[in-house]
């Protein structure tokens, strides 16, 4: 969820709670104060790209990661997938162990 609805609606939904914090307890409070922060935070890391680039459809169809993938496989397909897809990257302790056995990321 990006984009300027997600905000909107988050701002829509921060000062709502803020509006009726000072009903008190008749308003649920304090949970409109905690709702409120929680929606301020789903709003800043919406800021961060959460791992969604383009993706590529087609290759994400054609190649399936296998089920209880080895390690071998797991570092194949996604070596593969970095060349092909940029919809998000390799996983860190992935690329850890990949560091560790001496695997470049390209």
């Amino acid at each position: 969820m990006k984009g300027w609805v997600f905000s909107l609606g988050c701002a829509g939904g921060i000062i709502f709670l803020l509006a009726i914090l000072p009903l008190g307890v008749g308003s649920g409070f304090p949970c409109t104060l905690i709702m409120a922060t929680g929606i301020f935070i789903l709003m800043k890391k919406n800021k961060k790209p959460l791992y969604m680039g383009k993706i590529n459809a087609a290759w994400h169809k054609k190649h399936v990661m296998p089920a209880n993938a080895t390690f071998e496989q797991r570092v194949k397909w996604h070596l593969a997938h970095q060349k092909n897809c940029s919809c998000r990257p390799v996983p860190q302790k992935l690329a850890e162990e990949m560091k560790k056995k001496g695997i470049k990321l390209s």
